[in-house]
């Protein structure tokens, strides 16, 4: 609990406009705490999107070799 107070104790100190930064900061930070565990990331799957393969067919159509490009 030390580094807490020492932390409150810093933030007393500053100016209003700081300990509004401050407060405001936070705020962020738990907005975006709350999102992350709200939201479940999904895997991408590029399998359905009609860019995969472009290269390869753009490639073949003016007789160009893809292979080796990452």
């Amino acid at each position: 609990m030390l580094e807490f107070d020492r932390l409150q104790e810093d933030i007393v100190s500053l100016p209003e406009d700081a300990q509004q930064m401050v407060i405001d900061f936070v705020r962020l930070l738990r907005q975006r705490h709350q999102t992350s565990k709200t939201a479940s990331p999904q895997p991408l799957s590029f399998d359905e999107q009609p860019f995969v393969g472009t290269t390869n067919a753009i490639a073949s159509q003016y007789g160009l070799s893809v292979s080796g490009i990452v």
